[in-house]
């Protein structure tokens, strides 16, 4: 306990050095990768994107990552319609979200279970956040391969 304290101390240091001294846009890739150090993953997606209405999908507009394909966003808005852990974390806005890949696998829609596969995304963990006044969402999640522990 005591070093996941130590940990956390460290990461939110970490954090306002970088507010310190990084823009917007360089602030949150290394926000992201002090997170890292609490919360081991191996591949992250941030950004930002509209929650889609009866008819229209979800779509991401804007985005970061760790260790993703650069063609990952595009990718995801053409499933966005289908995925359920997306749509999850948009429906409960600030509340954390998680999929452990076996659970996952056997539920979701093969194009879905594709893009997991595609991309090593066994594990998952995601927040999503209303922007004020934009319309938009801010999102990030985090995701571990197979072989790995599930988020806990």
């Amino acid at each position: 306990m005591l070093r996941r304290l130590t940990d956390l101390g460290e990461c939110l240091l970490k954090l306002v050095e970088l507010a310190q001294r990084e823009n917007a846009h360089s602030f949150l890739g290394g926000a992201v990768n002090a997170f890292r150090q609490v919360v081991p993953f191996q591949s992250a997606w941030w950004g930002e994107l509209s929650p889609g209405a009866a008819d229209l999908p979800p779509r991401n507009w804007t985005h970061g990552s760790v260790a993703l394909a650069s063609s990952f966003a595009a990718e995801w808005n053409r499933i966005a319609s289908v995925d359920t852990f997306a749509q999850t974390s948009i429906a409960q806005l600030g509340t954390v979200v998680q999929f452990e890949g076996e659970r996952r696998a056997s539920r979701a829609h093969p194009a879905v279970h594709a893009f997991c596969r595609r991309h090593r995304l066994f594990n998952g963990m995601a927040i999503t956040v209303e922007l004020p006044q934009s319309g938009l969402y801010f999102f990030i999640s985090v995701y571990r391969q197979e072989g790995t522990d599930g988020f806990d």
